[in-house]
């Protein structure tokens, strides 16, 4: 083979006022369905719940009619403390915030107790403790298929 035909061969530049094509993925006219994800440490397991205006976390009793949109009663939640009805989160104004609804045994947020009733940002890479059980979160927008 020729030195020549090993050449590099470059494009000609185009010229500074030259419009570049736009790129786009889709109509993003749809709100994409957000989903939380709370990695129980310790553990393998993974939680995946659709983000709505309200979800409560705690454990479920089926006796009295409760049944937690998060429900961590599978994970020991009863032994580590976990309130039937223990914390909520909040979605509103493009945030997601947690509450504590007064539980026993108390709801942290990064190491720092959160006072009951009062909401918190929650933001992706937190970690929330709830009574003993200590969850990692992490948020994903997941696009869905039509």
């Amino acid at each position: 083979m020729a030195d020549h035909e090993r050449e590099t061969r470059h494009l000609p530049l185009l010229p500074a006022d030259t419009p570049l094509p736009l790129r786009a993925t889709g109509p993003l006219d749809e709100v994409l369905p957000w989903v939380i994800e709370f990695r129980i440490v310790g553990t393998a397991s993974t939680l995946q719940v659709q983000v709505n205006e309200a979800m409560t976390i705690g454990r479920s009793d089926p006796q009295r009619g409760i049944f937690p949109e998060i429900d961590l009663g599978p994970h020991n939640a009863q032994a580590k403390g976990v309130s039937r009805q223990h914390a909520l989160v909040i979605a509103k104004d493009n945030r997601i915030a947690v509450k504590d609804l007064g539980s026993v045994n108390g709801t942290r947020l990064n190491g720092r107790v959160c006072k009951p009733n009062l909401e918190y940002r929650l933001r992706h890479g937190d970690e929330l403790d709830v009574g003993e059980l200590k969850l990692q979160v992490r948020f994903a927008v997941v696009p869905t298929l039509h």
